[in-house]
């Protein structure tokens, strides 16, 4: 995981970057894109099915936003992302109790 997320800033992605996508991934788990996008035959397409419960994205989108408070009281960008992939990866294997 550290080589990943050192490649990944390396090559000038920023942590708050990273966060703003995974926040949109996983806001939009369980959203029929068609329907949050008001096309046509959404209806007859029906729900799309969560794989995060809302419990699990609850915790994610609160670990993202604790980091991006450590990242603006000047914490280090390469630890934070690597703690929030980290507790990302626990949570969606539902290993996390917290």
């Amino acid at each position: 995981m550290r080589a990943a997320v050192d490649e990944l800033l390396a090559n000038g992605h920023s942590a708050l970057a990273l966060y703003g996508q995974l926040l949109e991934r996983v806001l939009a788990d369980g959203v029929d894109p068609a329907a949050a996008e008001g096309g046509e035959g959404a209806a007859a397409a029906g729900p799309a099915t969560a794989a995060l419960s809302d419990a699990q994205k609850a915790r994610m989108c609160r670990r993202i936003a604790e980091s991006d408070k450590c990242l603006a009281d000047g914490a280090d960008e390469a630890l934070q992302v690597m703690d929030v992939s980290s507790y990302l990866s626990q949570v969606v294997c539902k290993t996390n109790t917290v």
